[in-house]
């Protein structure tokens, strides 16, 4: 089989290489809470590098119960 028809389950690309519409919507979401006042009182904003942390493989990690 050739590599190129070969289908990469474990989504490996870019997030754009995949969806490019969901990649315009985080983008479109990103300059949305840049330019807009939130008055949500429990609604935080995540530091980027807790962003880049989430968009590690540490992600995969989860906890269920305690």
């Amino acid at each position: 089989m050739p590599e190129a028809s070969k289908k990469d389950y474990l989504f490996r690309q870019e997030i754009g290489e995949i969806s490019p519409f969901v990649s315009d919507l985080i983008r479109w979401e990103n300059e949305r809470q840049a330019r807009k006042l939130i008055f949500i009182p429990s609604q935080s904003y995540v530091p980027k590098a807790i962003r880049d942390a989430l968009g590690t493989r540490f992600q995969n990690l989860y906890a269920e119960g305690y």
